[in-house]
């Protein structure tokens, strides 16, 4: 298994809140595998929330208890540092983070590079959203709430986009990491 690929699966163990067995993982090949073997260490159920809603919410009611704004002004086209006060910004952010149980504050881009935590740093509301749901897509089931197949392919799918910059889009759930995507 070459860096790329244990770098991804070390970003999915995060995301999932799960540990994969490394004799179990060296035989995983294809993206579809990968989910199954996820699913085989998190509840699977038929039907669940949709994340990226769930997380838009979560991060409007937190950005809300910390900074006051009526719920229309937070809309994922929104500028984040736009939306927080000019004087403590970086608090603001980091107390918003606090409020969704994160364990690692969200990273943030904003004025004059104003700040960076650890991740991609998010500009837009949308944005930051996204983060929320790949980095901390467990944080947002609720209690007695399962994974559905749908979700666990979308977190991973995220997360190789993330990871290695390699878009859903371009390839099938049976593409192979290392001879078609090329991950190594």
């Amino acid at each position: 298994m070459g860096l790329d690929i244990v770098e991804y699966i070390m970003a999915v163990e995060d995301a999932f809140e799960i540990v994969l067995p490394d004799d179990r993982l060296s035989t995983v090949v294809t993206p579809r595998e990968l989910a199954a073997l996820v699913a085989e260490f998190v509840t699977v159920v038929d039907s669940g929330p949709c994340l990226s809603q769930r997380a838009f919410y979560r991060l409007r009611q937190a950005m809300r208890n910390q900074i006051r704004l009526p719920r229309r002004a937070i809309r994922p086209e929104s500028v984040v540092v736009d939306l927080l006060p000019t004087a403590g910004t970086e608090e603001r952010w980091m107390a918003i983070s606090a409020d969704l149980d994160v364990q690692k504050p969200l990273g943030l881009r904003g004025r004059d590079g104003f700040f960076a935590c650890l991740g991609v740093r998010p500009t837009t509301v949308g944005e930051a959203f996204n983060e929320l749901m790949m980095r901390y897509p467990r944080r947002l089931l609720q209690a007695g709430e399962g994974w559905t197949m749908s979700q666990i392919h979308a977190v991973l799918a995220q997360l190789l986009d993330r990871e290695q910059g390699i878009a859903p889009k371009t390839y099938s759930l049976d593409a192979r990491y290392v001879q078609d995507l090329q991950m190594d």
